[in-house]
């Protein structure tokens, strides 16, 4: 953390990414186009789930443009020529289109030209990927695979903002506290005054997301929150993910320490599976990942 510091210091003395306010930073913070928060008002529960989509998307020609754009990606080949917005959206999914539109917002609104960005957005792509492979398997968590899709795509969301903001400093932060969470969320309450949760806590309330992401958002990185979640939460599942996702973008040298932390994230996923689970199955899990993860990053930045 000294060494974050000294870096900081050394940035700002050069009069690049000075500290940045957090009424400022809030005021900033973009907000879903209309579009997107009409699909935001269906209720994720709702049995009409895929009407009440597919009525937003016939009515929208952005949400239309949207889906025919996934339904042609490699993501889902085989629909080239279809013309019939019911057969896309079946094919892609009505909570996979959503989450899909929310990932694209996050790309168009909180992309900076900065390797940080990369960063962060693999980081999101794999969460996401893995987490909906991990809900696959174990179906005792409370949440359908598209939909924890979408929770392991927005749970950074905060961190996106923070580098948009100040992303010569969040790139060093992330880069000096890659192995240490609990150090990257002390250097940015040092810096902003608040951390990547918190600031995500406040975009999923103005994206007006449903409770599930919010708390996702808010706690993934809270040790307590995820000791305490019940044997269902999908918090537990975001949490591993998430560790499983550190690892996938890291550097060989911090390899070792991120592996004990999904052995640790592993002990509180296996006490609510029934199954049995090791650090071996969910990288297997990972590596059959990698397409998909692929076919995401070119379908969300066509």
């Amino acid at each position: 953390m000294n060494k974050l510091n000294e870096s900081a210091n050394r940035v700002s003395e050069r009069g690049h990414a000075r500290p940045v306010a957090l009424k400022n930073l809030e005021r900033n913070l973009p907000l879903l186009s209309s579009s997107v928060s009409r699909l935001m008002t269906i209720p994720n529960g709702d049995p009409q789930y895929y009407e009440s989509v597919l009525d937003c998307v016939a009515t929208d020609p952005g949400l239309a443009a949207e889906l025919f754009k996934f339904a042609r990606s490699p993501l889902f080949r085989g629909l080239d020529d279809e013309v019939e917005l019911s057969k896309c959206l079946t094919r892609v999914g009505a909570t996979r289109f959503t989450t899909l539109v929310l990932a694209s917002s996050v790309h168009t609104l909180l992309r900076v030209e900065q390797p940080v960005f990369v960063s962060l957005w693999k980081h999101s792509l794999w969460t996401g990927a893995l987490a909906r492979a991990l809900a696959a398997q174990n179906k005792r968590f409370e949440v359908a695979p598209d939909w924890a899709l979408c929770l392991g795509m927005l749970h950074n969301l905060g961190a996106f903002a923070l580098a948009k903001a100040d992303p010569e400093y969040y790139a060093l932060a992330l880069d000096r506290c890659a192995t240490d969470s609990d150090a990257l969320l002390v250097a940015e309450r040092n810096r902003y005054g608040t951390t990547h949760p918190e600031v995500g806590a406040v975009m999923a309330e103005r994206w007006c997301l449903p409770s599930s992401a919010r708390t996702i958002i808010t706690l993934h990185h809270s040790h307590d929150a995820v000791r305490a979640a019940g044997s269902t939460d999908p918090l537990i599942l975001i949490h591993l993910a998430a560790a499983v996702g550190d690892l996938m973008v890291a550097s060989a040298d911090q390899a070792p320490v991120l592996l004990d932390a999904i052995q640790e994230a592993l002990k509180s996923f296996e006490l609510r599976s029934t199954h049995e689970w090791d650090v071996a199955r969910v990288l297997r899990i990972a590596r059959d990942c990698k397409t998909d993860v692929e076919s995401y990053s070119q379908c969300l930045a066509a």
